[in-house]
């Protein structure tokens, strides 16, 4: 990817072909071609506009999937939260897929072996991720599975998410005036200034 840094965004040229990412803005107005390829295919070019919060959120999407492939089995709709949630998701899921392995593991050396007959304990269905998305200023945290440990976890997680910006990450607070968000004062200046331009 060639990539050019204009103040928060990158710029990136991609074949036509590639053009399948959705969530990129494409701007039409810097189109060539690229001339003579083999077989006399000619290539029509377009500018790609990426802002750093997408590739950040790229890179996080990426990570997610690659460290709890269990969580995120399926199609979910994407992390639809800011970044400064990311943290507070990961640490959820860290600590989601910790304490299932760990109990399945408990449970397998219980089954191999247990001469003092102790009760098994009941086998935790794997947690999938339905959807996670900001709501009226909070953390939604939708799943299956799970047990009523989990269930503590995700309401720790949407309580610390009530407290911390979600741009940033920094502790905040609800904030009202159009769309409910959770921020910071900075960031809440920011949007106030923004909503009267």
């Amino acid at each position: 990817m060639i990539g050019l840094m204009k103040s928060k965004t990158t710029a990136c040229v991609v074949n036509d072909f590639m053009m399948s990412l959705p969530h990129l803005i494409i701007s039409n107005d810097k189109e060539w071609l690229s001339g003579y390829k083999p077989h006399g295919i000619v290539q029509k070019k377009r500018e790609i506009i990426v802002s750093e919060e997408e590739i950040e959120y790229e890179k996080f999407s990426e990570e997610m999937h690659t460290a709890f492939p269990k969580i995120f089995v399926r199609p979910f709709g994407g992390f639809a939260i800011g970044p400064g949630w990311y943290q507070i998701i990961r640490s959820l899921c860290r600590n989601i897929q910790s304490y299932i392995d760990s109990r399945d593991c408990h449970r397998l050396s219980l089954m191999k072996s247990n001469p003092m007959n102790r009760a098994l304990p009941e086998q935790i269905e794997q947690v999938t991720v339905d959807q996670i998305k900001e709501k009226f200023g909070g953390l939604r945290f939708y799943y299956s599975g799970g047990d009523e440990k989990i269930d503590g976890m995700v309401t720790m997680a949407e309580s610390w998410a009530a407290h911390t910006c979600e741009t940033c990450g920094k502790p905040g607070k609800s904030r009202e005036g159009g769309w409910i968000r959770t921020l910071c004062d900075e960031h809440e200046a920011e949007r106030q200034k923004q909503m009267k331009e």
